[in-house]
């Protein structure tokens, strides 16, 4: 079987964890291909050479997954063990991240007032410093946050009002460090850049754990997204992806590795999953799992989906204004 995926510290938790035990309970092994994409992807079937039999895909619009993948056969994978709304009939969730309010506590010590709400990013007065931001917005969740701190409620974001959002994010452009990456986001923390920002959840789990740096964040007002698993058309072993998908549902050993290794459950919605399958306890408040998600929004993909290239437009002319 083939998995193709854009590898990194996820590939090597599956590999270390899901696949490995996968393997050795059913003889069938998991070859990891990396260098995922929809074009890919769609290349592949079209042509009708598809080398994977499961395929990690990003957000895919309901056209698209029909011409693409095939249908979750629900006589093998038990998908009535997932939350509603992380799987559908063509593939499940995985992967989710969080996007954080994050801050220095150099810049913020604990034994004074500390950020709670997106409403902090944008007071300068009360939060002086820089504001690290992604240059992508919607993978960094800027243009939601904008609207939350001016007062949007939650279920009402999407449609983004762009004017609204813009004319929030005047307020503070003076003080944005935009960042190509979520490395460079790191970095520019670690080294004195920024005192505040929005980072996704792995990254705060780094910085804060492995790098040892004084700093803190928040779930609330949080976004969160996810990546999924499907079943590529023409896949070569689409039987054994139907048992690869039971398997990623019902192996809680393995779920367990990714979830210490990448500070995301695997998949995203399983109703069993058990916080305190996780050995190191240091790390469940990076998870976005259980409690840590009551007060966070998803990212509504369809929107950006249908509205990327207006949203680029915009925001390249507001960085250039």
């Amino acid at each position: 079987m083939y998995f193709d995926l854009s590898g990194g510290s996820a590939a090597k938790a599956l590999t270390d964890g899901l696949w490995k035990n996968f393997t050795n309970e059913t003889g069938v092994p998991v070859t990891v291909d990396f260098g995922g994409t929809v074009a890919k992807l769609q290349a592949a079937v079209q042509a009708g050479q598809v080398p994977w039999s499961l395929a990690q895909t990003p957000f895919l619009p309901a056209a698209d997954q029909a011409k693409l993948l095939q249908k979750i056969d629900t006589s093998i994978v038990p998908v009535d063990l997932l939350q509603p709304g992380t799987y559908d009939e063509y593939s499940i969730q995985y992967g989710t991240y969080g996007m954080n309010l994050t801050w220095s506590l150099k810049n913020y010590p604990a034994s004074g007032p500390q950020p709670s709400s997106m409403a902090d990013l944008y007071d300068t007065q009360k939060f002086p410093g820089k504001r690290c931001l992604m240059s992508d917005v919607r993978v960094g969740w800027v243009l939601e946050s904008a609207l939350i701190a001016d007062g949007v409620a939650p279920d009402q974001l999407y449609p983004i009002d762009m004017d609204r959002a813009i004319k929030k994010l005047s307020t503070i452009k003076n003080d944005i460090v935009w960042n190509a990456s979520p490395t460079l986001e790191l970095q520019n923390f670690e080294n004195g850049s920024c005192a505040i920002g929005i980072i996704a959840n792995g990254m705060a789990k780094t910085m804060i754990v492995a790098d040892k740096y004084p700093a803190s964040f928040t779930w609330n007002q949080a976004g969160w997204a996810s990546s999924s698993f499907g079943i590529p058309k023409g896949a070569p072993n689409a039987n054994a992806a139907q048992h690869l998908l039971k398997w990623i549902i019902t192996d809680t050993k393995g779920q367990a590795v990714y979830g210490e290794a990448v500070a995301s459950p695997v998949p995203t919605g399983l109703k069993h999953f058990d916080p305190s399958s996780i050995t190191d306890k240091t790390l469940l408040q990076f998870l976005p799992a259980g409690d840590n998600m009551k007060d966070t929004i998803p990212r509504n993909n369809q929107w950006w989906t249908d509205n990327q290239v207006m949203v680029n437009n915009t925001i390249n002319k507001f960085k250039a204004s």
